[in-house]
């Protein structure tokens, strides 16, 4: 939740393979805040605890496996550059 109050719509959250759900409700304050989140699919998940509370809550964006997700990010960072690069 601090991430969402400081870093705002400039954040991207991930949600991983677990169980509770003080996470989820992390990752629901960042996209609230307008940053972008992602939670682990089901297949690719240990547990699906935390990334399925994610998801039922409206707090995941896109979800993905763990191997993609490193892709996502990487895309998602060259997006905001371009995007900050024509509001400059």
């Amino acid at each position: 939740m601090s991430v969402a109050k400081q870093a705002k719509d400039n954040s991207i959250g991930v949600i991983l393979t677990g169980m509770g759900s003080d996470g989820a409700r992390g990752l629901l304050s960042i996209k609230n805040e307008g940053g972008y989140t992602i939670g682990q699919d089901k297949n690719s998940c240990v547990v699906y605890g935390m990334p399925m509370v994610a998801k039922k809550i409206g707090a995941v964006l896109r979800e993905a496996s763990l191997d993609m997700m490193p892709n996502i990010i990487l895309n998602q960072l060259k997006r905001r550059q371009l995007t900050s690069k024509v509001k400059g």
